[in-house]
């Protein structure tokens, strides 16, 4: 049987064959269709891959999209196909709160931390089997700077303190309350005496052009074993403002290496750096001659959102310091208790030692 086809500027007695609708547009036709089923299925695997890693879930990558202007979801869609490239979607890619603290030799690394306690204050302190969960993330790290610690008593940061030396010995250095409403925060970076030496703390002065909601808490920090040396910042930006004050972070750090008469310099925190607080691929200062050892690709936030706020940037002076066999120099948390204590996943890097003369 030979199937016919009709065209429509001809009379019905005069029939076109598959073969000739074939040699006319046919062939294009059918590619055309082939392509558009091939990207329907491509968006079906995308979307079942988000819901495996997220959960099953009406909104994409934690937004509405129907509620948001045409750029914003283009870019939350580009965004979530290089996050999927990057990532290998495995258990490794997030290691286990027993990993996270476990160098082959702790004396040859430095563990550094950056964790958002999520408003830690009297009541939060107050809850033993929540201060007990933060105690044990905390105390996988030589050096931890946590932000959002609210509380006016000074209680909380005490408890904690207290909790974390059943574990071991640690210490701590707090910085002042915060903020240009009445809600104020403090900074705190928590170390183990018997790995790290806090020589001196400030407060980055920003009287003069009020860059920042809540300024950098800066301490200067050495090794107990090996020459290991320099500048911590911890930061918390404002969400609403993250796109002005990434850029002006590097103000703080060019004030902190005078202060300290100290080139090498870590920035650690939650810096907003993603998704509607900020767009990750704007070119700014804090892109030149630093490395943002988070990338991209990674998701630092506990919600279904897939967004890298958390992150930990060095000058690159410090470059030599990092582990040379490494494929990445971070690493993040997700053991599941942390989704009780936080709405962000602690981050660690670490560093070499090396032999002090």
């Amino acid at each position: 049987m030979e199937y016919t086809l009709r065209r429509d500027n001809m009379a019905k007695n005069d029939p076109m064959t598959l073969r000739d609708w074939l040699k006319g547009t046919g062939y294009l036709t059918l590619a055309i269709l082939a392509f558009v089923a091939m990207m329907v299925g491509l968006a079906g695997c995308v979307g079942d891959i988000h819901k495996t890693r997220h959960g099953d879930t009406q909104e994409y990558l934690g937004y509405d999209n129907a509620t948001l202007p045409a750029e914003e979801t283009n870019h939350n869609i580009t965004s979530a196909i290089s996050r999927l490239a990057a990532s290998n979607l495995t258990d490794s890619y997030y290691p286990t709160l027993e990993d996270a603290g476990a160098p082959a030799d702790e004396n040859d690394t430095l563990t550094v931390m950056t964790f958002n306690l999520e408003v830690f204050g009297p009541t939060e302190s107050s809850d033993e089997e929540r201060l007990s969960t933060i105690a044990d993330i905390v105390s996988t790290a030589d050096l931890i700077a946590v932000q959002e610690i609210r509380d006016a008593s000074g209680e909380a940061i005490k408890r904690l303190d207290e909790e974390l030396n059943k574990r071991g010995d640690y210490d701590y250095a707090i910085g002042p309350r915060l903020g240009r409403t009445r809600s104020k925060e403090q900074y705190a970076f928590i170390y183990d005496p018997t790995e790290v030496k806090v020589l001196d703390t400030y407060t980055y002065d920003d009287s003069q052009f009020d860059l920042f909601h809540r300024e950098p808490f800066a301490a200067h920090v050495s090794s107990i074993h090996g020459d290991f040396d320099a500048v911590i910042l911890n930061m918390h930006t404002d969400p609403d403002e993250a796109t002005q004050e990434i850029p002006d972070l590097t103000k703080a750090i060019r004030d902190a290496r005078e202060h300290f008469n100290e080139p090498d310099v870590i920035l650690a925190g939650d810096l907003n750096a993603d998704c509607r607080y900020y767009d990750e691929d704007l070119r700014n200062p804090l892109r030149t001659n630093y490395r943002w050892l988070v990338p991209n690709s990674a998701d630092t936030n506990t919600a279904d959102s897939d967004c890298t706020y958390d992150r930990i940037i060095i000058t690159e002076s410090m470059k030599e310091s990092l582990p040379k066999n490494a494929t990445q120099h971070y690493h993040i948390i997700t053991h599941p208790s942390v989704e009780t204590v936080s709405d962000h996943y602690p981050v660690t890097t670490r560093f070499t030692l090396t032999d002090s003369d």
